[in-house]
């Protein structure tokens, strides 16, 4: 079995996935689990047509998740499957100045622009 390129983002409250085309594969399947270590718990399963190589998990707290996407060819035999990919979304609170502060996957102010507030930079509305 191959091993199929995922690539998975944060965003705001939530996780891009996308990947590499595979020539053989008519579906493509993403399953997210949220958890750790020795406890994961599946959340959802998408089964996604081969033309499209990206998903978006929206409306995700800040918790840790891991995704892995399988390819199966037209006789519903997996052909790839990927590594686990465990993240974390973007996130943002306010602190009691009403400050808006941005944070990234490993819960540290973000390093990256992120919407309208810059990365490790607070926001004031």
């Amino acid at each position: 079995m191959e091993n199929a390129y995922l690539l998975v983002k944060p965003i705001f409250n939530g996780l891009m996935a996308y990947w590499k085309k595979e020539e053989k594969a008519v579906i493509y399947r993403l399953t997210l689990k949220v958890g750790k270590d020795d406890y994961k718990q599946e959340l959802e399963t998408i089964m996604i047509d081969k033309n499209k190589y990206y998903y978006t998990f929206n409306g995700l707290a800040n918790m840790e998740y891991s995704i892995t996407l399988e390819c199966e060819d037209k006789n519903g035999d997996v052909i790839a499957i990927s590594q686990e990919e465990h993240l974390r979304p973007l996130s943002f609170k306010f602190n009691s100045s009403g400050e808006l502060l941005v944070f990234d996957e490993n819960n540290q102010k973000a390093t990256q622009s992120a919407g309208r507030a810059a990365a490790g930079h607070v926001v004031h509305l």
